[in-house]
């Protein structure tokens, strides 16, 4: 077994997979649950987050089911991919981390080319909402959003590549 620090692509994946688990959990996971359960410091946290890079699919105050001061029925779309990143997507950030850790990314072949194809079809549409909508936005505040979130395709898409080169024969048996 080689050490995460001597494999530098798997170390960036590493990271991005554990990272992954901390904003699933405490960012992106708020737009899917009731008000009432998010703690305070969370509700802070999110509008500190919303006011600073100008998400517009981020704020939790839209996402709640009073149709009279919320946006909840116009953005089902994004919190069914927020629902998919919590229900999916989460415990494979953990099994990720945990074989890129101890050097097995053979096993992360399938599931990892099936994580990486659906987290690039759901970052896109951001993606492209960001650049080509929201009109009211000045450009640098697109700009923004958009380094924002480009990782989330971009890393994945690297990932996808590397997984798709890695050799696909089995493990070989080792002989003593």
């Amino acid at each position: 077994m080689s050490p995460l620090n001597k494999r530098p692509l798997d170390c960036v994946y590493f990271i991005y997979f554990t990272t992954h688990i901390i904003f699933t959990l405490f960012c992106d996971s708020l737009v899917i649950f009731p008000l009432k359960w998010i703690p305070s410091f969370l509700v802070n946290f999110n509008q500190f987050q919303v006011k600073l890079i100008k998400d517009p699919f981020m704020n939790i105050f839209e996402h709640q089911l009073d149709p009279l001061t919320s946006r909840h029925y116009e953005l089902i779309w994004f919190r069914t991919f927020v629902t998919m990143e919590f229900l999916l997507q989460l415990p494979f950030f953990f099994y990720a981390s945990y074989q890129l850790y101890f050097d097995n990314k053979k096993s992360l072949k399938i599931p990892g080319i099936i994580y990486c194809s659906h987290v690039a079809t759901t970052v896109l549409p951001l993606l492209a909402t960001f650049i080509f909508g929201l009109p009211e936005y000045l450009f640098q505040d697109r700009l923004i959003l958009f380094m924002v979130y480009s990782p989330y395709l971009f890393v994945p898409l690297v990932l996808l590549a590397d997984l798709v080169l890695l050799d696909w024969s089995p493990a070989k048996a080792k002989t003593s």
